[in-house]
């Protein structure tokens, strides 16, 4: 029999709590979405191409960006294009063909639990990576776990 380890939590948030989608990045997002509808499955997709991004402030970048769901599950497909992109700078390989895990995201369900999240990322001592403008309808931060796990983590709240 197993027994369970006692292990200290970081700053008070369920960090890993109401999975929202998963991101992706790559070179091809016709093929990459050939893989995910033909092979797994994808429908309900939306392509938004040339999709301005601000990346820091006074810096834009240009993705496009392909939508799909699998049940409640979303799947967000990210083809950087040009600009200053940020987080969202591509595969680096000379592969023809690239697709890797860029983030995972987890939907915070109220404002309250938003700025509370927001207060355990500084208590924490997590890395930003991006966070959207305080202004946008998107309350959105990319935590860089990219060391520890190979990809971001992000935290989304989108008030009604």
């Amino acid at each position: 029999m197993q027994s369970q380890k006692n292990i200290a939590k970081p700053a008070h948030y369920p960090w890993l709590e109401n999975f929202w989608h998963f991101g992706y990045l790559t070179t091809d997002i016709d093929r990459a979405l050939e893989i995910f509808a033909v092979r797994l499955g994808l429908d309900r997709i939306n392509h938004l191409p040339g999709f301005e991004v601000q990346t820091a402030p006074g810096r834009w970048g240009c993705i496009d960006i392909a939508v799909g769901f699998a049940g409640d599950t979303m799947v967000e497909l990210i083809r950087p294009k040009s600009g200053e992109l940020g987080v969202f700078n591509g595969p680096t390989s000379s592969k023809e063909f690239e697709l890797s895990l860029h983030h995972l995201a987890y939907r915070v369900p109220s404002e309250q639990e938003w700025h509370h999240c927001l207060n355990a990322v500084a208590a924490s001592g997590f890395k930003i990576a991006k966070e959207w403008d305080r202004d946008s309808p998107i309350h959105s931060i990319y935590l860089d776990f990219k060391e520890t796990l190979g990809h971001y983590l992000q935290y989304q709240y989108l008030p009604e």
